[in-house]
């Protein structure tokens, strides 16, 4: 059996509800009220796996008149209420998402911290009520009591309660049919898009191989192609004498937003990566030199332990690609290129990559 859906293929039942954020949230909801391994995934990414044997309620798109106006509605994207074996109310969780379409996480925060204030079905858990946003990216908020959860985890989650069920199922296909269906919208929901990404960088360069962090503008263009392309690692190409040379894969570990102003959420994300604060330095350092202090930057974080020293440095040598051989702006090359057999040019064993 194969369903078709407006001439494409291998489509489900979430598929039909449609692509924005209300259908992706809708369907999660039907998913971890139908699969009990999916709630399982969900309640491990907010560490309450007690609550997963409990009798529960999960409501989408459940809307509360607000104190304002009877004509105004508010609207959570997902409300899961835990009883126990007599009804009587144990813990709620409410969750706000935005679309996995979408590279950020504006106002998530504010609006499930406003939500729980006003919704009735709530009223009753007290302070028994956990907060969740669901989004592309964490934002490092000053919201210390709102669990922050990225598309990426929740996938990544529900891979592995797929994995664990054997034999085929209509519950191992629902997980797995939303899954196809996250992915596929507009490519951003896989582990990664692009296996590597590659980036000019002179003085930028240095500063990636002491502070294992990469920082770049937040405008319109490459720059925030380089954080929507969502790369599994990063090379850098050096100028110079070295023109076009890549020798080391970084992996990425996280993407960000911040400003280097923004002294408090440096704070908060250094109180999770501990050396954070003393990395960004001279990052910060560099920017005041070219009087772009007050700008937003997508900051890589990367990791030191599993990055990769390339056992032979790789080049370009197709011509056409740009002066030298280097290639101006982003590129983006397959791992297997990377890593593949390396070759004796003039008296140094070097990968040469493949004309494209």
């Amino acid at each position: 059996m194969e369903f078709r859906l407006n001439n494409k293929i291998d489509c489900s039942i979430f598929d039909v509800l449609g692509k924005t954020e209300p259908e992706q949230t809708k369907g999660l909801g039907y998913l971890i009220a139908k699969s009990p391994n999916a709630m399982k995934a969900l309640l491990k990414l907010i560490d309450s796996q007690k609550l997963y044997k409990k009798n529960y309620i999960v409501d989408c798109e459940a809307t509360q008149n607000t104190v304002y106006s009877d004509n105004y509605k508010k609207r959570a994207d997902i409300i899961i209420r835990f009883y126990d074996e007599n009804k009587q109310p144990i813990k709620a969780i409410i969750i706000e998402a935005k679309s996995a379409a979408l590279y950020g996480y504006k106002k998530a925060e504010e609006q499930v911290k406003l939500y729980c204030i006003d919704f009735d079905i709530l009223k009753e858990f007290k302070e028994n009520v956990i907060k969740a946003t669901l989004t592309t990216i964490k934002s490092y908020t000053e919201y210390d009591d709102v669990l922050q959860i990225t598309w990426a985890d929740l996938i990544n989650s529900l891979y592995k309660s797929a994995e664990i069920i054997v034999e085929e199922s209509f519950e191992k296909n629902l997980i797995t049919d939303y899954i196809n269906y996250i992915n596929k919208i507009n490519g951003n929901m896989n582990f990664y898009d692009k296996e590597v990404l590659s980036i000019p960088a002179g003085e930028t360069g240095e500063i990636v191989k002491t502070t294992f962090i990469y920082a770049c503008l937040d405008k319109k263009g490459q720059s925030n192609s380089r954080a929507n392309s969502h790369p599994l690692y990063l090379t850098f190409r050096a100028g110079g004498n070295q023109c076009g040379r890549m020798e080391m894969l970084y992996k990425v570990k996280e993407i960000i937003k911040i400003n280097y102003n923004d002294q408090e959420k440096i704070d908060r994300i250094s109180s999770i990566y501990f050396d954070f604060k003393k990395r960004i330095e001279p990052w910060i350092d560099h920017a005041k030199k070219k009087n772009n202090k007050n700008i937003d930057r997508w900051v890589f974080i990367l990791d030191k332990d599993n990055s990769i020293k390339l056992p032979n440095p790789v080049e370009y040598f197709d011509k056409t690609v740009g002066i030298n051989g280097n290639k101006r702006g982003n590129d983006y090359i397959l791992l297997k290129d990377m890593l593949s057999e390396a070759e004796y040019i003039n008296g140094n064993k070097i990968v040469k990559l493949p004309k494209r």
